[in-house]
Formats: C-alpha cells, structure tokens, sequence
C-alpha cells in the first residue's frame, strides 16, 4: 500500500510540474469530458484529478445556480463578486454529490485524501462550473478565459493554477482562484497581474 502511495505521489507531482508549463497554464482536455453539460459533468478530486465523479445538477440546483446570477450585475465589478458566489454555491450543491464537502483549503490532506482537492482539481472544475455560466448566458460583462498559472522553482515560487476570466470591455484578466478556500466558499477573483506576482489568501 505504501508503495502505491509513493507512485500516485510521484505521478501527482510529475503531472504538477509538467501541467505548470506554458503561458496559459494547464491544458483541461484531459480532465473533462466533451459532451459535458450542466446536468451531467466529470469532477475532478483526490489532487491531481487522480479521482473523477460523474456527477450533474438537478433540475431545481441548476435553477438555483442561476438565480444567484439574476438580475444582471450592473457594472464589472458587481458581476465578478456575483460569480465568486455562485461559483460556492455550485461548489457546495456538488460537494453534496461527491463527498467532497469536506476538501479543505490548500491541499493540506494527505495525498490518500480522495476528497481533497488541489490547483488542478480546483482549476479543471471552476473552469468547467465557469463555461457552464457563460453558455447559459449569465454573464454580461465577462467571458470565460484560458487557465493561467505562476511559479517554477527555479524562482522559488511553487507552481500554481487557476482559472480565469477576461473582462470584455477592458480586457483585463482576473484568476477565479477556488483553491486558498474550503469548499463551498467564494473564491477570490482578482486581477491577473496581482495573483501573478505571488498573492496568496492572508491566513
């Protein structure tokens, strides 16, 4: 068993690495399905996607998602703060499904931890919780952005990933970053340029 461990670790960290390469940060084709919708999607878990849960909003969740979005925001500013709550609210409706409620922030579980969620997890799904929101046409100011990441430690910064969206008036990118709370809480979304620079949620 310790020996398992010490390969899914040795995986989780290799996939860290090679995902925190490039620009635009980790390329999502390999963590969800095509033909994903909002009522039947992959959940990512367990860090590093090691563990996926086919789960999906009913048909009342999914009305709920959307009325946490109604009325449209009336500027930028109030839409991103509209998105950082519903993003929890989709956090807590499929934590329910999958268990994974309990996922804390950070990654501070043990990689035996199939709940627990990192950069990766946290990425691949706000992104996924994100496109499901602009396809249904709840946003008015932004429009959903490529994954962005930070840090190599030849820098002495540790990788890190997270996904973003663009303001479409200013262009202005800001990282929706799930992974410094504990589930079901609203993630920061701040600009690009300030994440990038090594911000981190003050403990």
């Amino acid at each position: 068993m310790k020996k398992s461990y010490a390969f899914l670790s040795y995986l989780g960290i290799s996939l860290f690495l090679l995902s925190a390469c490039g620009n635009t940060g980790i390329n999502l084709s390999a963590y969800r399905e095509l033909s994903h919708s909002p009522e039947r999607f992959i959940q990512c878990h367990g860090q590093g996607c090691t563990t996926r849960s086919r789960t999906g909003f009913t048909s009342a969740e999914w009305k709920r998602v959307k009325v946490q979005m109604t009325p449209p925001a009336k500027n930028a500013e109030a839409e991103r703060v509209k998105i950082a709550k519903t993003i929890a609210l989709m956090e807590r409706l499929v934590g329910a499904h999958t268990g994974t409620q309990v996922d804390r922030a950070e990654a501070k579980a043990p990689k035996s931890d199939i709940f627990q969620m990192d950069c990766i997890d946290e990425t691949a799904n706000t992104t996924q919780y994100l496109k499901f929101l602009e396809t249904a046409g709840l946003f008015t100011f932004h429009r959903v952005s490529d994954p962005v990441h930070r840090g190599f430690f030849i820098n002495g910064m540790w990788p890190h990933n997270t996904a973003s969206i663009q303001e479409k008036k200013s262009g202005a990118i800001y990282v929706v970053d799930a992974f410094y709370q504990d589930n079901g809480k609203p993630p920061a979304i701040i600009p690009k340029e300030i994440w990038v620079a090594g911000w981190r949620l003050a403990p």
